[in-house]
């Protein structure tokens, strides 16, 4: 039986690697025409539900329903959706829909 020798990784090397992976998470570069889609008095509910996915748990609805908000960071391409905490998003997409589920009016509200 042959014995193989392990080497342990060095603890720098985890703490960079955690970093950069910490990096890449919090700036992503985001998608040029995420939002390209979006035509008031066009676009459905089910269409934005099928590109964007349902808004994150916790995330305001007002109207019942009629007003919904999605999380957005700008990244430096485009904009990519970004569920967590308020301090990790750059803007709040904000959808209002009439009561036949068509998109009335949109906005991109920059987070201060």
């Amino acid at each position: 039986m042959r014995t193989v020798r392990t080497t342990p990784v060095p603890k720098l090397w985890l703490a960079t690697t955690g970093l950069l992976l910490a990096a890449c998470a919090t700036a992503p570069p985001g998608q040029k025409d995420l939002l390209a889609f979006l035509t008031d008095g066009k676009t459905t509910r089910a269409e934005v539900v099928q590109r964007l996915g349902q808004p994150p748990p916790g995330t305001p609805a007002f109207e019942s329903g009629r007003v919904v908000f999605y999380r957005v960071t700008e990244g430096e391409i485009g904009y990519s959706l970004r569920p967590g905490a308020m301090s990790q998003y750059t803007h709040s997409l904000v959808l209002v829909f009439d009561r036949q589920d068509l998109l009335e009016q949109h906005a991109l509200v920059k987070v201060r």
